[in-house]
């Protein structure tokens, strides 16, 4: 095997590591987050748990997740207003943005509650290979020139995939929302039906 081939086969590896770790990082990170603040929570209601029950463990359970949720919609309530959001705006941008996958997740999580707008411009089936095959992508620009750019997501995980450079004749914008096509790409393709159908 010549260097040439050496280095391609380096960079081919490096890449894919690299893309497999910015899949894993940000769900790895609310996974531990999300079992930090469990174990936390869980801790510090044990004592009175343990005043009522004999075996408190699955009621503490319930009741860890009952207060994780009421806090975190309390947090939201606040937010919502001029003073928590001014707040929450400094401590997102001075030191919650620093933290490796908090942006990805951020994002995804507004993008799927409809909070952040979307870069996407529409929904299209593209056909990169020049057959039968379509691929469900997004439309992200338009050149003078008739070219558009479409980012083809990967299934499940919307967060990593292509981008093509195409003719305008090898996209067909479909009559759908973002929103759904996303929730079919998470579901690996379910229903699809809904939006291809209508072509």
């Amino acid at each position: 095997m010549n260097k040439k081939k050496i280095k391609q086969l380096k960079n081919a590896i490096s890449t894919a590591v690299l893309g497999g770790l910015v899949v894993i990082l940000p769900s790895a990170l609310l996974v531990t987050v999300f079992n930090w603040l469990y174990e936390k929570v869980t801790l510090l209601i044990s004592p009175i748990t343990k005043m009522f029950w004999a075996d408190p463990g699955f009621l503490a359970n319930i009741l860890t997740v009952l207060i994780i949720l009421t806090v975190s919609f309390m947090l939201g309530v606040v937010v919502k207003t001029r003073s928590g959001n001014f707040f929450y705006n400094i401590i997102d941008k001075g030191f919650l943005s620093k933290i490796p996958g908090y942006s990805l997740i951020r994002d995804i999580v507004l993008q799927f509650i409809g909070k952040k707008k979307n870069s996407f411009s529409a929904v299209a089936l593209v056909n990169i290979f020049n057959n039968s095959t379509r691929m469900t992508g997004f439309v992200t620009d338009r050149s003078t020139s008739g070219i558009v750019t479409v980012f083809v997501p990967t299934g499940p995980n919307p967060t990593s995939g292509n981008i093509y450079h195409l003719p305008a004749d090898k996209v067909k914008e479909l009559k759908c929302s973002v929103d759904v096509a996303m929730k079919s790409i998470i579901a690996c393709g379910g229903g699809t039906s809904g939006f291809i159908d209508k072509v």
